[in-house]
């Protein structure tokens, strides 16, 4: 590895090794918090919905006519 691409490789290194410290540290703004909210109330609602499937008994295979079973 040259010298050249050796700098370029650690530039690159500590750039990214700040911005994953940037991000770990600042505190999220207003917005990402309420998209966050949104986005949990969403999961929970759609978790909800997947466990109650199917909402009501499967329908009876027996044939009927009038008020007697056949």
């Amino acid at each position: 590895m040259t010298r050249k691409s050796a700098w370029i490789v650690g530039l690159t290194a500590s750039s990214l090794a700040t911005y994953a410290l940037w991000r770990a540290w600042r505190k999220p703004t207003v917005r990402e918090v309420a998209s966050q909210r949104m986005w949990d109330e969403d999961e929970a609602v759609n978790e909800a919905s997947e466990e109650s499937f199917p909402a009501s008994d499967a329908p009876s295979h027996t044939p009927m006519t009038g008020s007697h079973v056949v």
